[in-house]
Formats: C-alpha cells, sequence, structure tokens
C-alpha cells in the first residue's frame, strides 16, 4: 500500500506540474522538433485519469529505456485536458479528442507521434490504454508495459517502404556486381524526421524506377543515434564512393544525383555495334571521324581514341574487370562488360 500510495503521488505531481522539458507552445515545439531534427510526442492527459499517470510514470522513470528513447528522440508537447488547461492548437490532430475534452471525461491518455516536416499528418497514434492497466505495476507487468510503450515510440524508417533493401553489406556488393548496377547507400535512423521524409521522397513513382533500374539499394544503420539521412553513391568494383550527399533533401536534388550514376543496358542512337573478344574492345559503325571514349561505371575515364574511318580497337587488359560504359562524341553509348 505505501508503494501504491508513492508511485500514485509522484505521477500525479508529474502530470499535474509536467516536467519543464514537456512544452505547451505549439510553436517552440515545432521550431525545436525541427532544428533538434525530432520527432514530437504530443501526449494529452488529465490529472485524474489513473491511466494517464501511470504511462507519464513509465515516460519519467530513470530504471525504464523509455525516459532516454523521448530524450534523445522526441519533443515532448504536453496538452491537459483539465478545466482552464485546453489548448485550441491541439484539437486539430482529433475530432474525437475535441469530443472528450468538451465532455472532460476523457479517462484514458491520447498520445501522437508527429513528424515536424508534415504538421498536418501523424506518424501514429493511441488513444486509451495501451497496455493491461495495473496501478500498482512491478514485476512482469511492468516488463510488459514498457516493452509495449518502446514498441510504440520506435519508428522503423523501412516500414512502409515499397523498394527492396538489403541490411548486408556483402550481399549488396555482390548483386551490384552481378547485375552490373551502382550501390545507392542510405545511413539513417527510424527516428529522425528528415530521414523518414528522403525516405517517402525515395519511394516517389518520379525516383522509384530510377532507383530500381540502376541500384543495389543498401540500408546501414548500424544502431546509430537518431542522425539525418547520409548518403552515398557507389561504384561496387572498387568500393569507391562516387558520391556523397547528407542532410536534409528535396526530390529535385535526390533525382540528379541518381541521373548522375544511371546504367547504360542498351545501345542507342546510331546502332553502333560494340563488341568485346578477350581482351579488345571493338567498335564498328557508318560514322568516321568521331571521338570514342571509354569510362568506369564511377564515371572514371579509361580510355580514349580518335575513330578516323568507320571502326576502331582499345585494348582492355590493363583496365578492371566488370561494367564499362562506352560514348562517342556523335550521341550514342553503350554499355559492355569485361569478363
Amino acid at each position: 500500500m505505501i508503494f501504491f500510495v508513492l508511485m500514485f503521488s509522484s505521477s500525479f505531481f508529474c502530470l499535474a506540474s509536467y516536467p519543464n522539458d514537456w512544452l505547451r507552445d505549439k510553436d517552440q515545439v515545432f521550431k525545436m522538433a525541427i532544428e533538434q531534427d525530432k520527432f514530437i510526442l504530443l501526449f494529452i492527459g488529465k490529472t485524474s485519469c489513473p491511466i494517464c499517470l501511470n504511462t507519464n510514470a513509465y515516460f519519467n522513470n530513470s530504471a525504464w529505456p523509455l525516459k532516454k528513447i523521448l530524450e534523445e528522440n522526441y519533443i515532448i508537447w504536453y496538452s491537459s485536458t483539465d478545466a482552464g488547461y485546453r489548448q485550441p492548437d491541439v484539437l486539430e490532430y482529433s475530432a474525437a479528442y475535441e469530443e472528450e475534452s468538451r465532455r472532460r471525461t476523457m479517462n484514458t491518455p491520447w498520445i501522437f507521434v508527429i513528424n515536424p516536416n508534415e504538421p498536418g499528418k501523424n506518424v501514429k497514434s493511441a488513444y486509451g490504454n495501451l497496455f493491461n492497466y495495473n496501478l500498482l505495476g512491478g514485476g512482469k507487468d511492468d516488463v510488459r508495459n514498457v516493452g509495449v510503450l518502446q514498441d510504440f515510440l520506435t519508428v522503423d524508417l523501412l516500414s512502409g517502404s515499397s523498394l527492396k533493401w538489403y541490411d548486408d553489406r556483402d550481399e549488396a556488393f555482390r548483386l551490384a556486381k552481378q547485375q552490373n548496377k551502382f550501390i545507392f547507400k542510405l545511413e539513417g535512423n527510424g527516428m529522425s524526421p528528415n530521414s523518414q521524409q528522403v525516405m517517402k521522397l525515395l519511394n516517389d513513382n518520379t525516383l522509384k524506377k530510377m532507383l530500381q533500374d540502376n541500384y543495389i539499394l543498401w540500408y546501414d544503420n548500424q544502431g546509430k543515434p537518431a542522425i539525418a539521412p547520409d548518403i552515398a553513391i557507389i561504384y561496387p568494383e572498387t568500393a569507391d564512393v562516387v558520391q556523397h550527399i547528407y542532410g536534409e533533401q528535396d526530390v529535385t536534388a535526390l533525382k540528379e544525383l541518381l541521373e548522375s550514376y544511371t546504367v547504360f543496358n542498351e545501345s542507342t542512337a546510331s546502332n553502333p555495334i560494340v563488341t568485346v573478344r578477350g581482351n579488345v574492345l571493338q567498335i564498328s559503325n557508318r560514322i568516321m571521324n568521331e571521338q570514342v571514349q571509354v569510362f568506369t561505371l564511377g564515371g572514371q575515364r579509361i580510355a580514349s581514341v580518335r575513330k578516323s574511318d568507320y571502326s576502331a580497337k582499345i585494348d582492355l587488359s590493363p583496365f578492371p574487370k566488370g561494367a564499362l560504359v562506352v560514348r562517342s562524341s556523335s550521341g550514342w553509348h553503350s554499355k559492355i562488360v569485361v569478363q
């Protein structure tokens, strides 16, 4: 009974006065969340609501991982349904909350996870009892309840993505070499709104096909904290990073990046005949006086020849094996594979 009184009193005080880092001003909350690349946790509760108090106690108990997760990944926006504390700013997030606050009979917490980059859309929300409420807590109930809350607070960056991502480096490199594609490497954390925003853009039809046709997608999380997305384009034959960008991105910047490293799978324009026999590249077509250059997929020029008549040969033996791109000054290009 003593434990019950202490926990209930402590919880009641915390929710009634709310912790110093639980903010009430919407503009301040969104400003801080954007600056710190964090999500917003909107916690709506009531001081006479036992489940609100218990949830708040879990959030603020240093013995559990929830407090650390909140501190590292969230700006907490707090609203009370107590008389005199209801906030009009909060009502836009739920018509049901508005109804409950009008009745003033809200006896369970309402919790929203909000991406500050998309203020009108909630990442997830929960109303009511997230777990089997046990006011006394303790033992297995605490472990189970904290686990449920931890799952709720965790945002998976790859959830909902329709693209195929690989988390194994060796597999990504093997497939990229096999399919003659670049590697698109993404380092990010689901708890970063900027990473979430970039993932949403990558799944847009504007970029999706380009990624599928030209890249093997490698997601490298490594258990890092909430960071802005870190993107690298890698040439798999040499593991060279040919392009690197970091932080918040828009669709135009991502499209320009992806277009710079497309894989050419077909010959075009003047129907050149490009063949490889042994270590010799032979070009034969009806165009005279054209400049022909050979590049690695990473963009490094490795050979150049002026074709004065209808054919030319290039010795490839000094160059790396794998996929190469042949470009001509007359406008055609072709991809070849050197074994």
